[in-house]
């Protein structure tokens, strides 16, 4: 999937857990976290399927899981992602832009960084000062996806 995302050979594979993501965002948002903050499996159906898949979603459930677990339905074309979604609802509609960006420690939350594989050893140094710079003190590595194998030494006879 490097070379469907990342056609300028600059992405970072992340590792974490999925508790660990939600409890950085709730950690963020204070007093309405328990029905602002979602992280759930992205559920993949066919095309006809999704409309009924939706249909079946409670409108009137309080504690917003429902509406949350619409944003979690996506083509079954799709379905290599395997994603994963965290979800922020502003109840109190003080957030303005299409982001929302909150601050987290890179170190606590991410247990390594991997890079593309088809970096330059040059940029991957480069990528790698950078996420040292910005906090990130966990490991960094870069993919070997695409680096060919040893070298296989046949004996005959």
């Amino acid at each position: 999937m490097w070379r469907g995302y990342s056609p300028k050979k600059d992405a970072v594979k992340i590792k974490t857990t999925i508790r660990t993501l939600y409890d950085s965002l709730c950690a963020q948002v204070g007093r309405y976290r328990d029905v602002s903050c979602f992280i759930g499996r992205v559920r993949y159906f066919p095309t006809k399927h999704i409309a009924v898949e939706l249909s079946r979603v409670n409108l009137f459930d309080l504690t917003g899981v429902a509406i949350a677990a619409t944003l979690l339905v996506k083509r079954w074309a799709f379905r290599s992602e395997k994603e994963v979604r965290l979800i922020y609802y502003d109840h109190q509609r003080s957030f303005s832009a299409e982001v929302f960006r909150y601050e987290l420690d890179p170190s606590s939350v991410f247990a390594k960084a991997i890079l593309d594989p088809r970096m330059t050893a040059v940029e991957f140094e480069k990528w790698k000062r950078r996420f040292q710079k910005a906090g990130f003190s966990n490991r960094i590595t870069q993919s070997e996806l695409y680096k060919l194998p040893e070298p296989l030494v046949l004996k005959i006879g």
